[in-house]
């Protein structure tokens, strides 16, 4: 009587020690879908803002882009726009070109002083 109660003890040791092992072995695949399902929805998450914010970009410039066509549908629009890309006048007008002179001057270019050889040397170049 006693064998059979320490077999069977036994067995239930044997089987639990087993389901323990599948519990955590499930419990580890589950853990790894859930570590998997959070960095998906972080990247969505990511993903939606900067869509968001791209939409928002687009439409401020198709508002702009209304705005420029709407001004380019009058004539006064259409004038000043030619004016403003190809700088040109209307017959009987001038085109005043101004220069600014704050901006810095490019360095003049001082020759440099040759020698008694340098010009000797340039003679025989010269020559061939």
């Amino acid at each position: 009587m006693m064998i059979r109660f320490y077999q069977k003890n036994r067995e239930r040791s044997v089987y639990s020690r087993l389901i323990l092992v599948l519990v955590l072995i499930v419990g580890l695949f589950l853990g790894k879908a859930a570590w998997n399902a959070y960095g998906e929805m972080t990247q969505t998450r990511r993903e939606a803002k900067r869509t968001e914010d791209e939409f928002k970009a687009l439409s401020i410039r198709g508002e702009a882009l209304a705005a420029d066509i709407e001004r380019l549908k009058t004539e006064e629009g259409v004038e000043k726009e030619i004016r403003k890309r190809f700088s040109v006048a209307k017959e009987g007008e001038y085109v005043a070109v101004i220069v600014d002179s704050s901006k810095e001057k490019a360095p003049e270019i001082i020759p440099e002083e040759k020698g008694f050889f340098g010009k000797f040397f340039d003679k025989i170049k010269s020559l061939f």
